[in-house]
């Protein structure tokens, strides 16, 4: 996967600081590289409970658009520019951005008696 230069100093600043970095191609085979979140930021993302049961698909369009904020790594995505990709390209981001956090979406792991 060729990485843009101006992408190298990220990916390389995000692995100093104990992330593993992931690279995708989405929308048309552009190039998105993000990271795992750690439970701080999630915990922040998270912290508005208030949800009006009327508005829970803006909530979730809303949370994911805080997941990728976080946790994309380059490009960064104004409105602007996340208005211009296919529709579900914030979800498909926000999906894998949550499973590099630990929230997988398969079976939970068999537990193993000691």
């Amino acid at each position: 996967m060729n990485v843009p230069d101006e992408a190298k100093m990220l990916v390389e600043e995000a692995k100093k600081a104990g992330f593993e970095v992931k690279a995708v191609q989405l929308s048309g085979n552009k190039l998105f590289i993000y990271r795992g979140l750690t439970r701080k930021e999630w915990e922040e993302i998270t912290a508005d409970q208030n949800i009006d049961p009327q508005k829970v698909l803006d909530a979730k369009a809303e949370m994911e658009r805080k997941i990728v904020s976080v946790g994309l790594i380059y490009p960064k995505l104004d409105e602007a520019a996340a208005g211009k990709l296919l529709a579900g390209t914030v979800t498909q981001l926000s999906d894998l951005i949550m499973a590099a956090s630990g929230f997988d979406l398969g079976p939970p792991p068999e537990p193993v008696t000691l």
